[in-house]
């Protein structure tokens, strides 16, 4: 396992990688409104007390005293109001009909029996005018507007559900032809019937032969109409005897007659033949002609055998050879860039131009980086054309990535000469490295066990960078400053392994990678960091303090050096007493003397 500490971004050293209504007011509208509309009410009622009646529902001009319609049957109005007098038996009333009286009795005279009385035309009678003429020319059958009202025995179109007198329960419109409905009042219910001799409505000779005849004229050829009596209607008719419309020989012989021979009519006949009219005969073989169609192959009898070809020399067929390497062949998961070199060898004898280069994995070998291979190329027999080319090969560990080359070539005599080549490219699964589960953190959570024992080997602090680690790590390593020395001496560098007892435990940097320094465990010595507690990272520079050992070491050699030199001291103190001494006795000698 391989734990690395990351440079943060920008670090360049160690140190730098850390609303209520009134009821009177509302009364006094109310009643003025209750006393308005008693008052209009009240004008209603006088009115309707002292008015006029209403006038009768007719539609009659109203004479002074009295008028057809009004119920009343007057001598006047015997033989000419059947609304108010009603038709009494045919033979009582029509005998007391005198044809010049100047009274047309209605249903007994006529304009046709009695011209004198009756001989009106229809043409005077308007309907519109509101006068009524109960005549053949005009009654509530052809004039509503005139001669129809509730009661007048006749139930009218517009009578239907409105008038039971006389219309009774039956509605003109609901589709049954009731008792009192007829074709003339109610064409909706009662419309023509096929059969009643009288071809109306919507009767055609289609719908009703028994009562319309065929219309010349309406677009059909139908009830005995041919084209002779009917060219609108009806197309002449082959092989009806006659040779008629658009009839002839050439698409009627049965009507019109077999037409003679003649060249162009389609038909080789009569005294026609190849030579004299090729446009309706074929050439025949065996008539001594090679015309039309005939060849050597499908006529010799006619036709002579082709001169035989002149032999061509045919050139050598053009070799290709192509060749494909890879660079890298293999490659680390999940891939990454490879140069491809291909190579291709003209191996005939005659010059090739070099027309295509298509790549297996590349669509568009123009967009490809670092790309030299081009076309058209010219290869002379035997010459080599190379060319590179490079692009991201991707994949996963273990598996092969290949791809192939396909070139195209042509010589001059227009013959194709092909090759293709492949390569392969390996895919190198990368073991992952375990990760250890250490984590950067603040110096506040660490121990303050470990942090003092930390603290206890250096003299400056610096505010180190501390790990914790859920397991032991098998390399710690730490980015460095890339203006770092990497030829220094690395081992100042230690890794402090410090526990809340107050006890560290050193590990040496052994090695220096790119940007990291990675301690390991120094050999011939045992454990590895485990960083459970805290690891914090060293100088050992002047600034740092020295082993507990290194500190013994050097207080006895300081211990000796001071003894040394008080040593040297006291000799020379000696010494100097001695030559004192000396002097003293060397001068009292010469005083006695």
């Amino acid at each position: 396992m391989k734990l690395s500490v990351e440079r943060s971004p920008g670090s360049t050293s160690l140190r730098a990688a850390l609303a209520v209504l009134n009821p009177r007011k509302l009364a006094r509208p109310t009643i003025v409104i209750t006393a308005s509309i008693l008052g209009f009410l009240l004008v209603i009622g006088l009115g309707g007390a002292f008015g006029a009646p209403p006038p009768a529902a007719h539609a009659g001009v109203l004479a002074q005293s009295g008028y057809c319609g009004d119920g009343t049957c007057t001598p006047s109005e015997e033989f000419t109001c059947p609304a108010d007098c009603g038709y009494a038996t045919e033979e009582p009333r029509c005998a007391k009909a005198v044809c010049g009286d100047g009274i047309c009795t209605a249903g007994c005279e006529t304009a046709a029996s009695c011209t004198s009385d009756c001989g009106v035309s229809c043409d005077d009678f308007i309907c519109g005018d509101g006068v009524c003429a109960w005549n053949d020319c005009e009654g509530s059958w052809n004039c509503e507007a005139d001669c129809q009202w509730c009661g007048d025995g006749i139930c009218a179109a517009a009578e239907r559900g409105q008038c039971p007198e006389d219309c009774g329960g039956s509605v003109c419109g609901d589709g049954v032809c009731a008792a009192d409905e007829s074709i003339r009042s109610c064409p909706a219910d009662c419309g023509p019937v096929c059969g009643d001799g009288a071809c109306n409505g919507n009767e055609t000779f289609s719908s009703c032969p028994n009562d319309c005849s065929p219309i010349c004229g309406d677009g059909l050829c139908q009830g005995g109409e041919n084209f002779s009596s009917c060219p609108n209607d009806c197309a002449p008719v082959c092989g009806d005897g006659t040779c008629e419309g658009a009839e002839t020989c050439s698409n009627c012989a049965s009507d019109c007659g077999v037409c003679p021979p003649s060249c162009g009519d389609g038909t080789c006949n009569g005294t026609e033949t190849n030579q004299t009219c090729p446009g309706d005969c074929p050439p025949e073989c065996g008539d001594g002609v090679c015309n039309g169609t005939e060849t050597f192959e499908t006529c010799p009898s006619d036709c002579e055998a082709p001169p035989s070809p002149t032999p061509t020399e045919v050139p050598p067929a053009p070799e290709l050879a192509v060749a494909k390497m890879a660079n890298p062949a293999s490659i680390d998961e999940p891939g990454g860039p490879v140069t491809f070199t291909v190579q291709v060898t003209n191996g005939g004898e005659e010059t090739l131009t070099l027309t295509s280069l298509d790549d297996s994995l590349q669509a568009n070998m123009a967009t490809l980086s670092d790309n030299t291979c081009t076309v058209p190329q010219v290869l002379p027999a035997g010459s080599t054309y190379e060319c590179q080319y490079s692009f991201e090969v991707n994949g996963s560990g273990g598996e092969s990535v290949s791809n192939t080359i396909s070139a195209t070539a042509e010589d001059t005599a227009g013959q194709v000469a092909t090759g293709s080549a492949s390569a392969t490219v390996m895919i190198a699964a990368v073991e992952e490295v375990a990760t250890t589960g250490c984590q950067i953190v603040p110096v506040d959570v660490v121990n303050d066990g470990a942090v003092n024992a930390f603290l206890s080997k250096t003299k400056d602090y610096r505010a180190p960078l501390w790990m914790i680690c859920d397991e032991p790590p098998e390399e710690v390593c730490i980015p460095v400053d890339p203006s770092f020395d990497r030829s220094s001496d690395i081992s100042q560098f230690s890794l402090l392994d410090c526990t809340s007892e107050g006890e560290c435990t050193s590990y040496l940097a052994t090695s220096i990678n790119q940007d990291e320094l990675c301690f390991h465990v120094v050999a011939g010595t045992t454990g590895q960091p485990i960083c459970g507690e805290g690891c914090s990272f060293m100088i050992q520079t002047g600034e740092t303090g020295l082993p507990t050992q290194a500190l013994l070491l050097a207080g006895i050699g300081l211990a000796l050096l001071l003894l040394l030199i008080l040593l040297i001291v006291l000799l020379m103190v000696r010494r100097r007493r001695d030559a004192e001494e000396e002097m003293s006795d060397y001068d009292q000698d010469l005083t006695t003397m």
